[in-house]
This record gives structure tokens, C-alpha cells and sequence, in this order.
């Protein structure tokens, strides 16, 4: 029996980014090379459309189309599967909190919906609180038996607490 996977990544670059390269792409390769046929793995990437920053307004498809061409290439030769998303969703958001989250969830939901249901994914490995709270909220909305695995890797909610963002 096949188990399928989806590594869910909401509003991070996947393109010129240690931590993604480090952590994110050496896990899934590992994983892939351990399990082989056995597993079908999915990384879905929902990256902002829009970025607003300091620098001006562009757009991640078109500026990195290149290196997101090239990741895409690289893990499609070792069988696994990487999606982009185009998000509604502007990078300036992300700073929103609480609005920015529910905005997001809304956005993403009919994505992970897809997924769930269509494709038939059975578990869920999110990084960061947004990816999370959309696959969440598509198990708990639909009732489907899908395990969700939150992937913090970071001290981000330790850095929260001592910043008085959280309490």
C-alpha cells in the first residue's frame, strides 16, 4: 500500500534559503530514499503572489522563475512531487497576526481540500502555524482521517513568549 504525504509550506521561500535546503529539502530527500515506492511525497509550496517590501512590490513566479524551475526539476529526478501555489496573499500580511491568519486560512483552504479529497493524502507534515491551522481546519471541517504533523524547527514560539508577542 502506497502512504501518501504532503509536506505543506505556507508564505516560506523555497529558493535561496539555508533553512529550507538544510532542513526541509535533506528531510525529504532522506525520507524518499528510505521508502522508495512506498511512499508518494508531495511538497506543496503556497507562496505569496505579491511581495511588498522595503525594495518595491514583484511578483515570486516571475522574478525566481528560474530557481523555482530548477528546485522543481531536482526533486521531480528523486520521484517527488513539488507544487506551487500562487496565494492572494501579500507577504505583508504575514505581519497581520491574527487577521493575516484567517485571511490566510481562507485562501489556502480549498488548496488542502483538493488535496485531502481528491488526491487522497493521508498525512499532513506542516511547517510554521499557518500551514498548520489550514490543514486543521480541512480535517476538522470534513471530517476526513488524515494525521497532521506541526513542524515548528525553530524556537519561534520561545522567541514569542520573551518578545511579549504571546503570552
Amino acid at each position: 500500500m502506497t502512504v501518501r504525504i504532503m509536506y505543506l509550506i505556507a508564505l516560506e521561500r523555497v529558493f535561496d534559503n539555508a533553512i529550507f535546503d538544510n532542513q526541509v529539502k535533506k528531510l525529504l530527500l532522506k525520507i524518499k530514499g528510505d521508502h522508495g515506492r512506498d511512499l508518494e511525497l508531495t511538497l506543496l509550496v503556497l507562496l505569496p503572489w505579491i511581495e511588498l517590501t522595503r525594495r518595491g512590490i514583484y511578483s515570486n513566479f516571475w522574478r525566481y522563475k528560474n530557481e523555482l524551475k530548477s528546485l522543481q526539476r531536482e526533486l521531480s529526478d528523486k520521484s517527488i512531487r513539488l507544487i506551487l501555489v500562487r496565494t492572494p496573499f501579500p507577504s505583508a500580511f504575514f505581519q497581520m497576526k491574527l487577521l493575516g491568519l484567517v485571511w490566510f486560512s481562507l485562501m489556502a483552504m480549498p488548496i488542502v481540500w483538493y488535496w485531502i479529497f481528491v488526491k487522497e493524502v493521508q498525512v499532513i507534515h506542516c511547517r510554521y502555524y499557518y500551514a498548520t491551522l489550514a490543514a486543521l481546519l480541512a480535517r476538522r471541517l470534513f471530517q476526513r482521517q488524515i494525521k497532521v504533523i506541526f513542524d515548528v524547527r525553530t524556537l519561534l514560539p520561545e522567541l514569542g513568549v520573551e518578545d511579549g508577542a504571546w503570552t
